[in-house]
This record gives structure tokens, C-alpha cells and sequence, in this order.
């Protein structure tokens, strides 16, 4: 008889652990399947009993809101339940939560604590990943480029397709490591194949600009479109490009509106200017300025310096808005902090002229410098013009000529008045001088416009 309560009890015992595991699975299935309310209600009562992975998914869905009521509370509850059992998801997590101070006081030290904590004891592939983000990004902790590959190569190796993908970029930029495109590419392949969208992207890329990989415009669009299927805005975007620009592909407007109004609805902003392009051209619809400022303005105020200036040069000449030189010159400086040079020597010419600002020649000659430096052929041109008539600067033909020659060799078109100007200038000046001139283009194409103008009038 105690033979048999004893059998009994561990068939018993055995149909418990049947049924723990099947409430487990169901509920891990469920929660895959999107279906959050049944794995919640399956989930739950095993984290009460203090199944680690039960507690680790209940966490989770109270700080995302799966199934129950969002709550950072709870959530980090749970999460530390199952870090009293060393879960490394679990550790993750929270050390996400201090990184974005969901519930918590944003503590980047404390997220580096548990992400280390995870990567180090663990190996856990996902906490390797965020702490190369922190390192890259200087959060919690001195910014380390070379330290943000380490850990994204960990990361990688265990397959884990943003770290893949992110190793990609560092090998792409030369930051953290020596820049090298055959490896980058190598590496957004791994994370493509994956399913990666931004990766798939950044291959599209590759591809288009010949980026470790010959150029192939229909691997391009290949990739771009794997890339906006999954809802990614940049690969939304680049095939819009594709389509505007016929790349790959016959050109298409209307596609390309079609891609950029699917990325714009998600706020990337490189798609809001090609829209405003679109509207301002009249291509693919039919030209509207009051909608092109419209779009140029949802990317301006996202700080995207294209759509910036182009708003403001429809504010200074009164295309879909009022003629306005104030908002031009408000407009124009948020682009030029940016670094476009475009609106670097539009600055520089409203602060000559003094439109939609006091006139300032100091201040002219430091936009035009900036412009200059881009090679920005308008920007030498009006430079030019400031050294040969002392506006601002002091009277110097040698160096009018070079400017106005570096101009008029990057722009020859009638459009461009340094290239009469470069005539009319030669007549008054000496062989030597013209000599001078010459070798000081020359600096210009190597150093830069502003360090050759400096060396040349210090005499070095």
C-alpha cells in the first residue's frame, strides 16, 4: 500500500510538471503570437509560483502594456524577482528601464551596472548590444568607440542582427575601428538575412554607391524594398529616390510619392523635403508652393537643415508663404548651425546686404569663409568680390583671383559671375600676381579656402 501512495504521488508530481510546462509554453507561444491576454493569464500564476521565465515575461508585458495596464512599477518588480534568480533578460530589461528612466530616475551609471552584469556573467547577447550603444554614445560612461566595437562584436557573434548591423556602421564610418567597407558590408549582409531592416538598408546603400561592393542599382532596390516592406522609414525613402531619380528602375513619380508619403507618415524628415520637392517641381503632382512650404516645414522643425533652407529661400522670395527677410534669416541660420552650405553663404550674403538683419561685413566674410571651406562655388564667387573691393576684408587682388578662379572651376556656367569677373580682374593685374594667384588655388584645393587665405596673408 505505501508502494503505491508512493507511485501515486510521483505520477502526481509528474502531471504538475507536465502541466507547469504546457501553462510555460502556451504562454510563451501565446505571447509570440501577439495573442498578450492569454499569456498573461497563463504566465501570471506561474510567476507567483517563481518560475523565473514567467516572471521575466510578466515583467516585460507591464513595462510594454502587452495584456495588462502599463506599469513601470510592476514591471520592475517582476524584473527583479527573476534577477534574484540571475535572468540576464531580466537584467537587460531593467537596465533599460534606468536608461529611459521608465518608473525609475533616469540613472545611466545604474544601467551600465546591470547591462555589464548581464554581458560579463551572462553573455547575454542583448545586454552586450545596449552596452556597446552606451559606450558609442557616451551614456553612463566616458565615450569609447572602440570599446562600443568590442562589445558589438560580442554581440555579433552570437548573431544578434543590431549588433551585426551596428558593427556595420562602425566599420563603414571608421569609428572604433580602421574603416573598411568589404567588412561593413559583410556585416549588414548577416544582419539582412536576418530579417534586419535597417541593415537591409545600409545594403541598399551599398550597393547604390558602390560602398565595398560594385555598384548595382537593382540590388539597391532590392534591398530598399525589404527594407520599407518591414516599415522602415530610411529604406521608405532611399526607394522613393530609386523611383524619382530612375535608378533601378523606370522613373515613376508616383511611386515615389507613394514611399515618401508611407515614410512621412512616420516622421522621417528626409521624406517631408522630398515631398516638399516633389510639390515644388510639380512632379508627380501638381505644383503647389503653400504645400511644398508645408512639408519643408514638418522637416524644419525636425532640425533637417535641407528642408530649412528651402523654406527659408520661400520665405525670401514669397513662393506659398509671405515675403518674409525675418523668418529668412531665422530659417537660415538653423541651417548653417547644421553645417549646410548652401545656407552658410545665403548667411553670408544677408549679413553683406543686411536683409533680415543688421549688415555685418565681419560676419559676411566668416559665413562666406565657412561656405568657402564646403567649396561652395557662390560663396568664393561673393568672397571673391569682398577681397577685390576691400568690403570687410583688406584689399587683396591675388587673392580675389584665386577665389574667383577656384569658383569658376567649379562652376563655368553663365550663371556664375566669377568667371567674368576672373577676366575682368586679369587685365589689371601683373604676371607675378596672377603667378601668385594660381599657387594660392591651388593651396585652396588642398588645405581649404580659409587656411590658404590665412598662410597667404601672413605671409607662410
Amino acid at each position: 500500500m505505501n508502494a503505491l501512495h508512493s507511485m501515486l504521488g510521483g505520477i502526481l508530481f509528474l502531471v504538475a510538471i507536465a502541466a507547469h510546462a504546457t501553462d510555460l509554453q502556451e504562454g510563451i507561444r501565446a505571447d509570440q503570437g501577439g495573442d498578450y491576454a492569454t499569456a498573461v493569464a497563463k504566465l501570471k500564476p506561474l510567476a507567483e509560483q517563481g518560475d523565473v521565465t514567467a516572471e521575466f515575461k510578466l515583467g516585460k508585458f507591464y513595462q510594454l502594456g502587452h495584456g495588462v495596464p502599463r506599469d513601470y512599477a510592476l514591471a520592475f518588480a517582476w524584473y527583479g524577482k527573476a534577477i534574484e534568480q540571475g535572468d540576464p533578460r531580466a537584467k537587460d530589461n531593467m537596465g533599460s528601464m534606468y536608461a529611459l528612466g521608465q518608473g525609475v530616475r533616469r540613472n545611466n551609471a545604474r544601467a551600465m551596472a546591470l547591462y555589464r552584469d548581464a554581458a560579463v556573467q551572462d553573455h547575454f547577447a542583448g545586454a552586450q548590444y545596449n552596452l556597446a550603444v552606451m559606450y558609442a554614445e557616451g551614456r553612463g560612461v566616458r565615450r569609447n568607440d572602440a570599446r562600443a566595437v568590442w562589445w558589438y562584436r560580442k554581440a555579433a557573434m552570437q548573431n544578434y542582427p543590431d549588433a551585426e548591423n551596428n558593427l556595420g556602421v562602425m566599420y563603414r564610418l571608421g569609428s572604433g575601428a580602421r574603416q573598411d567597407h568589404a567588412k561593413a558590408v559583410e556585416w549588414f549582409r548577416k544582419a539582412a538575412m536576418q530579417g534586419n531592416a535597417s541593415a537591409q538598408n545600409n545594403l541598399g546603400c551599398s550597393y547604390q554607391y558602390a560602398w565595398g561592393v560594385p555598384r548595382d542599382h537593382a540590388r539597391a532596390l532590392f534591398w530598399y524594398r525589404k527594407s520599407a516592406r518591414r516599415g522602415f522609414p530610411a529604406g521608405e525613402t532611399n526607394l522613393g529616390m530609386m523611383y524619382s531619380d530612375g535608378l533601378g528602375v523606370p522613373r515613376d513619380y508616383h511611386r515615389a510619392l507613394f514611399w515618401f508619403r508611407k515614410a512621412a507618415a512616420r516622421g522621417e524628415p528626409f521624406a517631408e523635403t522630398n515631398i516638399g520637392n516633389m510639390y515644388f517641381d510639380g512632379q508627380g503632382v501638381q505644383r503647389n508652393y503653400p504645400k511644398a512650404a508645408g512639408w519643408y516645414r514638418k522637416a524644419a522643425v525636425q532640425g533637417h537643415a535641407n528642408a530649412q533652407r528651402k523654406l527659408a529661400d520661400m520665405y525670401e522670395n514669397g513662393l506659398g508663404v509671405p515675403h518674409d527677410y525675418a523668418r529668412t534669416a531665422w530659417w537660415t541660420r538653423k541651417a548653417a548651425a547644421l553645417g549646410d552650405i548652401n545656407a552658410e553663404a545665403n548667411l553670408g550674403r544677408m549679413y553683406q546686404l543686411g536683409k533680415g538683419m543688421p549688415q555685418n561685413m565681419t560676419k559676411a566674410l566668416s559665413w562666406y569663409r565657412k561656405a568657402a571651406d564646403g567649396k561652395d562655388a557662390f560663396a568664393l564667387s561673393n568672397l571673391g568680390g569682398m577681397y577685390e573691393y576691400g568690403r570687410g576684408v583688406q584689399r587683396d587682388s591675388v587673392s580675389a583671383y584665386a577665389l574667383y578662379k577656384l569658383s569658376s572651376q567649379l562652376d563655368a556656367s553663365d550663371r556664375n559671375p566669377s568667371v567674368v569677373d576672373l577676366d575682368k580682374l586679369t587685365t589689371s593685374m601683373t604676371g607675378a600676381q596672377m603667378e601668385a594667384g594660381n599657387a594660392l588655388t591651388n593651396a585652396m584645393q588642398d588645405i581649404g579656402a580659409s587656411k590658404a587665405l590665412d598662410q597667404h596673408s601672413t605671409g607662410h
